[in-house]
């Protein structure tokens, strides 16, 4: 229960979400609302946003489930793949 609403807080933290293409979408978030969003020294986003803003399928959910490994859709999220996130 507790992560789930950890999951509602932080989604209502996202200020824009884009279809740029058909595969492609972009979404905002800002970056003044630790420990959900913050920038670390380098400049980087880090936070509990960072961490739930993967991008999940149904298909890559039933290949992890037809693998017997249904527990690393959330830790080997799409965007950690051959895809990679670009830029926050």
């Amino acid at each position: 229960m507790k992560k789930l609403n950890v999951l509602f807080i932080a989604l209502g933290m996202i200020t824009s979400v884009q279809a740029l293409a058909q595969e492609s979408l972009r979404y905002g978030l800002e970056s003044q609302y630790p420990p959900f969003e913050s920038r670390n020294a380098q400049g980087e986003l880090e936070g509990f946003d960072i961490e739930l803003a993967s991008i999940h399928s149904a298909e890559y959910a039933d290949h992890m489930l037809k693998a017997g490994t249904p527990e690393k859709v959330d830790m080997q999220p799409i965007g950690t793949g051959p895809f990679e996130l670009v830029q926050y």
